[in-house]
């Protein structure tokens, strides 16, 4: 077996580097330790987003769809930068009855977002989480987040389509399991 040479490896622009972790972050919770490859272009970078007035909601300029910053059961603070208090995890029907009566940053009308629509908040440089955490800085990384797409190869109809932000993958959950929830305007 060959002896690796480290400082060669360090030095490799395929490193993958860690982003700036805190001690504890905002929400209380785990901090976010993201990781990203920085010789790969970004797929989410800043300015794909405009950040609506107050903060709460932002509306991504490629797809055209406006977003809640924040999970289910948080709330935005705007001074601060970020979200807060405590994400509530549901099950699949409690996630599309609170849909109805949700509100960010002044905007109702919100719905689970498809399968394809969560891909595309996908930042392919980078996991834990796979997403740009400067726009959606709401979680630890290791969210499963619901969406409104079912799994096709269930005859059952108990399944539907997860997107898990941790490495951007996509998986079959059964709709009686509690998971986070990411909301996306009509």
């Amino acid at each position: 077996m060959k002896n690796l040479n480290l400082s060669a490896l360090i030095g490799s622009t395929l490193l993958l580097t860690s982003a700036a972790s805190v001690a504890q972050d905002q929400h209380g919770e785990a901090p976010i330790n993201q990781s990203c490859m920085y010789n790969i272009e970004q797929s989410a970078p800043l300015n794909r987003y405009r950040i609506n007035s107050g903060g709460a909601t932002v509306f991504d300029k490629v797809t055209g769809l406006t977003w809640s910053r924040c999970d289910l059961g948080q709330s935005w603070n705007d001074s601060l930068g970020y979200c807060e208090g405590a994400k509530l995890e549901v099950n699949w029907l409690e996630a599309n009855q609170q849909a109805t009566n949700y509100e960010a940053g002044g905007l109702t009308g919100w719905r689970l977002p498809n399968i394809k629509e969560l891909a595309t908040l996908t930042e392919d440089r980078c996991s834990l989480p796979a997403m740009n955490t400067e726009i959606f800085n709401s979680g630890t990384g290791y969210e499963y987040y619901y969406s409104s797409t079912p799994y096709v190869f269930d005859a059952t109809h108990k399944k539907v389509m997860v997107f898990s932000a941790r490495i951007s993958e996509v998986l079959a959950y059964e709709k009686d399991n509690t998971l986070n929830v990411k909301y996306v305007l009509k």
